[in-house]
């Protein structure tokens, strides 16, 4: 559970960060 709450955190990270950068 640990494990895939860390990769949805990824996820949800690297979507902000691509929204940001578009």
């Amino acid at each position: 559970e640990s494990d895939c709450r860390v990769s949805n955190f990824q996820v949800k990270k690297n979507f902000d960060k691509a929204r940001f950068a578009g």
